[in-house]
């Protein structure tokens, strides 16, 4: 995988592995901005927390994004007025506000150096036709009371026909912000470990058992899910309601006058730009390319640096990456319980790629409800909310799906393994399908390419060398390592024995 340069920038401190079996009143599974800011509102308690990360912390989506705080997703708020109506859509720009303030307020108070500097964000368009709907979204801006412009103008290199400002906004870099949250967490006894994969979650007569790595177990009274995806599901159905969307960065030292704010082009393909300066250098990051997980084998980053060349003359990158995130039918976060059942569960997801503000907001609103505190969202983030479900997104994103499950079964396989290195092919061993990728080094790895959430054929991603699930969002390394879930099994090899199927839907 590559490198982001705010990984680069702030490799953090590392922990161990959990070692021994434990026992915690709170469980907060993932290690990014969500986990790790829920960790922090909660450390002020008398309650045992314990937190851990299938990998590194802070070295997934959050180490992985744009940089951008601010409460302009897109036009999500008339589409959130016409689905709720306008209280709801005004409590949605009021939580982001808040979040917004509160890292303000933890990088001032805890002193954390993150290069945050405010920045106006816009979002604009080069299509005439798409002017009625800037101006729809303006007018529940007006409604609302965020402080923002229409225009028709932008100080970039770019002719637009219509764009969209918003006021309150900034950039930083989230992962040195992650970082910073660490020492306060660690002064307040909460314990955090790293490579401690969650494989299965059991109820018990003391409360919940979280498997790790299929041997050890960690029993806690509550668990919080803040690991990017629910894996563990218990009727819930996230997966047929969160689709998984990939997204490309590029990042390079940029000579030239840039203004101090971030932008997104909302027309197809979507471009977000955005500057960051520390040390008295400016890099400009951009990003888009955005396409479901697994159904793109394009190099987008030569066409994200190709259009960097072309509009803003910048040549020379130092970073690309990706980012995967989850996309709700309604693009309102799923927060709060992880179904109508499970009291003692709670669920963060469907950030929208939008994880910087989210993460804040969900780890006050996790930490209200485990303190049994009243939320007055009137139902906003709840998880078990209904009319956000059935719109044409959802219903598209599930045939979809189900076309790749079927699709993947029907697959012809190549009758010979890869010939070159660097490359890859399906093919047919004792009757069944495996992927075999050959390395630099002439080196054969094969793995069963079945992906163990639900059953769907997993394709090869070229660019970044991964098996990618194009129903559900799993990827897996050549060797059939976990890099993405909800997949909680790795991948088998051949000879060994077929992958396990295992959605955690009923269990």
């Amino acid at each position: 995988m590559h490198t982001s340069i705010w990984v680069d920038l702030s490799p953090g401190k590392r922990f161990k592995p959990l070692s021994e079996s434990i026992e915690t009143d709170i469980l907060i599974i993932g290690g990014g901005l969500t986990g790790i800011s829920t960790a922090l509102e909660l450390s002020n308690t008398d309650l045992n927390i314990t937190l851990i990360d299938s990998n590194q912390i802070g070295y997934g989506t959050s180490g992985r994004n744009t940089g951008k705080v601010t409460p302009q997703a897109g036009l999500v708020y008339s589409k959130i007025k016409n689905y709720y109506g306008l209280e709801k859509a005004k409590y949605f720009y009021q939580e982001n506000l808040k979040a917004l303030n509160k890292i303000k307020e933890n990088i001032s108070k805890y002193h954390i150096e993150c290069d945050f500097a405010p920045a106006p964000s816009f979002i604009f368009s080069k299509r005439p036709d798409r002017i009625t709907a800037f101006e729809e979204e303006y007018k529940v801006y007006e409604e609302i009371g965020i402080e923002g412009e229409l225009t028709h103008h932008i100080d970039l290199p770019i002719d637009v026909e219509v764009a969209l400002s918003q006021t309150h906004a900034g950039i930083f870099n989230p992962k040195k912000y992650l970082d910073g949250l660490i020492p306060i967490l660690l002064k307040r006894n909460i314990k955090i470990y790293e490579s401690t994969p969650v494989t299965d979650i059991q109820k018990s007569n003391s409360g919940w058992r979280a498997i790790i790595d299929g041997h050890l177990v960690i029993t806690a009274r509550q668990v919080l899910f803040c690991s990017h995806y629910p894996f563990y599901d218990h009727y819930s159905f996230y997966f047929t309601r969160l689709k998984p969307e990939k997204s490309y960065i590029v990042a390079g030292l940029y000579d030239k006058s840039f203004p101090q704010a971030t932008f997104i082009d909302e027309d197809d393909p979507v471009r977000s730009l955005c500057p960051y300066r520390t040390n008295d250098q400016t890099w400009l990051l951009i990003a888009g390319e955005n396409h479901k997980v697994g159904q793109s084998n394009t190099n987008h980053f030569d066409r994200l640096k190709g259009y960097g060349l072309e509009v803003f003359g910048l040549s020379n990158y130092q970073y690309a990456w990706s980012a995967q995130g989850y996309v709700t039918p309604d693009s309102i976060p799923y927060i709060g319980y992880l179904n109508e059942h499970d009291e003692e569960l709670y669920v963060a997801t469907g950030f929208n790629k939008w994880g910087n503000l989210n993460s804040t907001i969900a780890a006050h609103q996790l930490c209200d409800l485990v303190l049994n505190r009243k939320l007055n969202d009137a139902g906003v983030y709840d998880p078990s909310r209904k009319r956000g479900y059935f719109t044409a997104a959802y219903i598209s994103d599930n045939v979809n799906s189900i076309y790749e499950l079927i699709k993947s079964h029907m697959t012809s396989t190549s009758t010979s393994l890869p010939k070159e290195n660097d490359s890859a092919s399906v093919v047919e061993l004792d009757g069944k399908k495996y992927g075999a990728y050959k390395d630099d080094n002439g080196e054969l790895h094969i793995v069963d390419i079945v992906c163990p959430h639900v059953g769907t054929q997993l394709n090869w991603n070229s660019i970044e060398r991964t098996w990618d699930c194009p129903a559900h969002g799993s990827r897996f390394s050549y060797d059939g390592d976990i890099i993405e879930g909800p997949s909680t099994h790795r991948l088998n090899k051949y000879l060994e024995e077929p992958n396990k199927i295992d959605p955690h839907i009923i269990n």
